[in-house]
């Protein structure tokens, strides 16, 4: 999902060998003149394809006005991206492959509003500022910034918020940053977090996610089930650790930075962050079911609460935060 379109890959047709997305939403992200899926008769099998080339769809990465893939081709992967140019007098281009300028092959990606992050096989990432006007001003075109991670071995898992990124060790070591005006590496919110993050000693982060100025992490260690951290900008208790501080300097994190208070033993299996709130899935006793924290401002917590946040002081966390009411 982009900001403001989604896509999906599709199976191939048999005895096709390129792949396709179906896309839809606004119409600037898709080439088209009209958005994609608000009136009756678009979608279905009026619904035209976008044709990715030769190959196999791993995985897609979206940002406001640009949608890319991984796309494998027997022994060889490579990105392809398209969207419209942003600045200047906007115009659409249509697929073309990222010449990112190494013979190594590419793994993971993660995108942000403008940005765009790649991790390949020899552990190195290569990010990219503004993805218009770094990547789709000409075809195949060469990709001079990028961001060499440096974490211990190679890195494993990349994730993607509105302006940044996180990248994940083999050791389960953490680096996040984000693409400041002009595409310069740091982080808009919070200076410190471009360094390497440190959850505590002991601790690694088995997975992770982020909207771009917060961070979460499912993290292991001597505690005998999964459980959640988070860092960076605290908006309305949406850290979850019982106040509305922000956990941006290194005298926060690591050792100081509280695990998050969710009232249960039940292992953390996967955490999702939106833009002010942030749920959990559980595995375990609880296994299906959710928990979130945050701003309750238009029911995103599913407490059945009008304008209710929870995270900002303790009595809203643990045991007072509710499970969200599933269907059965």
């Amino acid at each position: 999902m982009g900001a403001r379109h989604a896509c999906a890959a599709l199976a191939p047709l048999p005895g096709e060998r390129n792949a396709r997305l179906a896309c839809w939403g606004y119409a600037h992200a898709l080439g088209l003149a009209d958005n994609r899926g608000d009136s009756p008769g678009e979608l279905g099998d009026a619904w035209p394809k976008i044709d990715m080339g030769e190959g196999t769809i791993l995985s897609l990465a979206a940002g406001i006005k640009y949608t890319c893939a991984l796309v494998e081709d027997g022994a060889a992967r490579e990105v392809r991206c398209f969207g419209e140019i942003p600045g200047g007098k906007e115009h659409f281009v249509p697929v073309q492959a990222v010449d990112f300028g190494t013979k190594a092959r590419p793994f993971a990606m993660a995108a942000g509003n403008l940005s765009l992050s790649v991790a390949f096989e020899d552990g190195h990432v290569r990010s990219l500022g503004v993805v218009g006007k770094d990547v789709l001003d000409a075809p195949n075109t060469h990709v001079g910034t990028e961001l060499l991670v440096p974490l211990p071995g190679r890195t494993l898992a990349l994730v993607g918020g509105a302006g940044g990124s996180c990248a994940r060790g083999e050791d389960g070591s953490l680096r996040c940053w984000d693409f400041l005006d002009g595409g310069a590496i740091g982080h808009r919110h919070c200076p410190v977090l471009s360094a390497p993050i440190s959850l505590g000693k002991g601790l690694r982060a088995v997975s992770m996610a982020t909207s771009g100025s917060r961070f979460c992490a499912i993290v292991e260690g001597e505690s005998a089930a999964p459980r959640v951290k988070c860092w960076g900008i605290n908006q309305l208790g949406a850290l979850g650790v019982g106040d509305d501080l922000d956990r941006c300097k290194s005298e926060s994190l690591g050792d100081a930075l509280p695990f998050v208070d969710l009232g249960t033993n039940s292992p953390v299996e996967e955490i999702a962050v939106g833009a002010s709130h942030t749920c959990a899935l559980f595995g375990g006793a609880d296994a299906g079911r959710v928990k979130c924290w945050g701003a309750g401002i238009f029911g995103e917590l599913g407490s059945g609460e009008k304008n209710r946040s929870y995270g900002r002081s303790s009595d809203t966390m643990g045991s007072h935060l509710p499970f969200v009411s599933l269907p059965r």
